[in-house]
């Protein structure tokens, strides 16, 4: 049997509720990046991002061992 790939976590909840706190700082504890998916579907000037960029950010996520 081939061990587990690293374990995933997902934080939700509602806006203001510490979401990006929590992660933030389990990130730090564990050495583990941290993926934030609203950077992901849209871009810094607060418009939506290209659906197919948005996916393949996603799967270039997904890829990752962690």
């Amino acid at each position: 049997m081939s061990p587990p790939r690293s374990i995933r976590w997902v934080i939700v909840g509602n806006s203001g509720s510490g979401k990006s706190t929590l992660a933030e700082r389990l990130g730090q504890i564990l050495h583990r990046p941290i993926y934030d998916l609203d950077r992901v579907h849209w871009q810094p000037d607060g418009r939506k991002r290209d659906e197919a960029d948005a996916r393949a950010r996603v799967a270039e996520i997904a890829a990752t061992d962690a």
